[in-house]
């Protein structure tokens, strides 16, 4: 059963200030009061005499562990404190500690100072070295020139979608209908970056010819077909683009005299291969220059009778050949976005 110790705590026997009162009550086992009061003394061996006084009311108990339950009063107010230790020396240490520090926090401060400060650490003294072994300087570090940087590379172009196109062009016609004519056509399609598929129709108009005392008219128009393969030019790809084609032309020719005592034939059925390149320069938007060479090779060659002689006929040339340019108008191209890696 616990022991109560009940008695008035006087702190004047080592201190001129008021002392403090403490009721301390404490189970068996543990520090009596005359042994905190020693405790308390000999953390306040200079305490002014200035201090306030202090009244304590300190009770232990004892459960898993001792346990204690302080209250200090003062002018300056109430103060309660509760602590808890498993050694009831410990605790009365501590408890001690507290009514310390409420008479004199400073006083306590300059007594336990000097034991909780670390040691200092023992200076770093340089190992001795021989003047005879002087260590040989390194040479400094030679700096390489770097290499040139790479020019940078031009960025892709993105490819254009698939959509139209539409073009006029005219130019020169020779071979099939007798000397050097002009010629026009208009031609529409669709493609994608590397390829085009078109139709168009084509004319020869007002291409003569003398036959002794006859002169003929030749005129011819019709349709072609034609298939086109596209490079792009680097590194602006957007710019140049140069095509190989492929295509057929079927057509009606017409031939007639000027001169009116000589019976002149209609049409007749015409049609051949052509086989070409031709260059395609953007200008602004979706406006480009078009340059075009194709040989044009006859599969079907009618003939005419348009002289005065009927026993020699005239028939149209095996092969001809067609030089053109015009203006080309791609009315959808849209840009694709370049293709991205994770």
């Amino acid at each position: 059963m616990s022991r109560m110790l009940l008695a008035p705590w006087t702190l004047a026997g080592a201190i001129a200030a008021p002392s403090p009162t403490l009721e301390w009550q404490a189970p068996a086992g543990c520090p009596d009061d005359e042994t905190v009061t020693a405790m308390t003394m000999d953390l306040l061996r200079e305490r002014p005499a200035s201090a306030p006084q202090l009244t304590a009311r300190a009770v232990v108990t004892r459960n898993a562990r001792f346990e204690v339950t302080l209250e200090l009063r003062s002018i300056d107010g109430d103060v309660r404190r509760t602590l808890a230790a498993h050694d009831c020396q410990l605790l009365a240490r501590s408890v001690a500690l507290l009514v310390a520090v409420h008479l004199d926090a400073v006083t306590v401060a300059q007594r336990i100072a000097p034991t909780l400060a670390p040691p200092e650490p023992p200076p770093i003294v340089p190992p001795p070295q021989s003047l005879e072994d002087d260590p040989i300087p390194a040479p400094p570090p030679r700096f390489e020139p770097l290499p040139p940087s790479p020019a940078p590379e031009s960025p892709p172009v993105p490819e254009a979608s698939f959509g139209g196109h539409l073009r006029l062009e005219g130019g020169l016609d020779a071979g099939i209908l007798p000397g050097l004519g002009g010629d026009v056509s208009l031609v529409g399609g669709v493609g994608a970056a590397r390829w085009r598929v078109e139709l168009g129709v084509v004319g020869a108009p007002g291409r003569t010819r003398g036959f002794g005392e006859t002169t003929a008219r030749f005129d011819r128009v019709g349709g072609l077909a034609r298939g086109c393969a596209i490079w792009r030019v680097p590194p602006r790809r957007d710019t140049l683009a140069l095509l190989g084609c492929l295509g057929v032309e079927a057509s009606a020719l017409n031939a007639r005299t000027l001169a009116p005592s000589v019976p002149s034939p209609r049409w007749a059925p015409w049609a051949g291969a052509l086989v070409g390149g031709a260059a395609r320069i953007s200008l602004v938007g979706p406006l480009g220059l078009w340059l075009g060479v194709e040989a044009v090779i006859a599969l079907v060659r009618p003939g005419f009778y348009v002289g005065t002689a009927p026993n020699s006929p005239y028939q149209t040339g095996q092969a001809g050949v067609r030089a053109n340019f015009g203006l080309d108008l791609q009315f959808v191209a849209r840009k694709r976005r370049p293709r991205t890696t994770d």
